[in-house]
């Protein structure tokens, strides 16, 4: 008698539904436009959409590729003062992009080397490097550089240009499939990322996937979280890893499909939460215009996708379309988050960095 009442609870709980709690939706959240930098009365003008960073005491420096330079422009967008100029002489710069502010020093990554400032732009220092990085982020006294064609994703270099150490495992690739693509080339493409740090931990951020790779301060992994269920990036996945790529008519590189490039234009780091900024090919995709740009805000224990994060662009109540590159975040006076976003509006024809906060 007492092994059929096991029998039969035993059935009954078998055929019972097994409850999988539903994932909990993504919450969104909107930010308005609250200045544009730099101000109208200083006539700056960007020659392209710069790369961005802030200091401690809000202070933004902007990266314009096309004049050599640094702006770095107070809170309310004046300009303070002018970092390098082109050329290859101590201080100077050539094709600037990168850039890292760290205390009281001042990253600059160009076509030749990394170049440091102290906060005043005064030149202390320049080591060269001889690939392509792809960011580069400041860690307990290292530069860390994401370097796509290296043997690994990132470098440590000591602040006088010493290699102390390179960790990350690449992707796996099959390299034949891309039918006469230099090696290079491929993980250049694959292999490009973003770097960001909390004081114990560096993260690196893939620009193609959205994958999240968390590393100790040895570069020992200690988590990866990957980006599923996706619809777009599950198709670039199958295109770069099982369909390759050829060289068209015209003799550009190209997969063998439909892609829409790179998707993770910029990341930033912020008391525990990991901030990564969609490119216009994401939006452009998933909603048919660029009215928006948009940031995903992740837990950086978890590197779960915790909320995503509009900017609205208004004017006479229609939506400018928006072309984002750089990112970055500080805290204001009061503990809210003050959002910078550099852009390129498609109306106005102009190259410009935004101030956002929640209204």
């Amino acid at each position: 008698m007492e092994r059929r009442i096991i029998t039969s609870f035993f059935l009954i709980f078998l055929i019972q539904p097994l409850y999988i709690p539903a994932k909990e939706k993504i919450k969104t959240e909107e930010l308005d436009l609250v200045r544009v930098l730099p101000a109208k009365e200083e006539k700056v003008y960007f020659k392209t959409t710069p790369f961005i960073a802030v200091d401690d005491s809000g202070n933004v420096y902007a990266v314009d590729n096309r004049v050599h330079t640094v702006y770095k422009l107070d809170q309310s967008g004046r300009l303070i003062q002018k970092i390098g100029r082109k050329g290859q002489g101590p201080g100077d710069l050539e094709l600037p992009s990168r850039i890292c502010v760290d205390k009281d020093k001042v990253f600059v990554s160009d076509n030749r080397a990394i170049s440091t400032f102290d906060i005043k732009g005064n030149f202390l220092n320049r080591f060269r490097k001889f690939r392509l990085i792809t960011s580069i982020a400041v860690f307990q006294n290292t530069v860390l550089l994401a370097e796509p064609t290296s043997d690994r994703l990132i470098s440590a270099y000591g602040f006088n240009g010493m290699k102390l150490n390179s960790f990350g495992q690449k992707y796996k690739i099959d390299y034949s499939i891309y039918n006469n693509w230099p090696k290079d080339h491929v993980d250049q493409m694959i292999n490009r990322g973003k770097i960001v740090c909390s004081e114990n931990f560096i993260f690196f951020i893939s620009e193609s996937f959205g994958d999240i790779f968390k590393y100790n301060e040895k570069g020992e992994l200690m988590f990866m979280k990957k980006m599923e269920d996706i619809d777009f990036i599950e198709n670039r996945r199958n295109l770069i890893f099982k369909a390759g790529g050829e060289i068209n008519r015209k003799g550009y590189y190209v997969l063998k499909g439909k892609d829409l490039g790179y998707f993770i234009n910029d990341a930033f780091y912020l008391k525990g939460k990991i901030y990564l900024l969609l490119s216009e090919n994401y939006l452009l995709f998933s909603k048919g215009n660029m009215s928006n740009a948009e940031v995903w805000q992740i837990d950086e224990d978890s590197l779960e996708i915790e909320k995503k994060i509009s900017f609205i662009i208004t004017e006479k109540n229609k939506s400018n379309k928006i072309y984002p590159r750089g990112l970055a975040i500080r805290e204001s006076e009061n503990n809210n988050l003050l959002y910078y976003m550099s852009y390129y509006d498609d109306k106005k024809g102009d190259f410009l960095i935004g101030l956002f906060k929640k209204s």
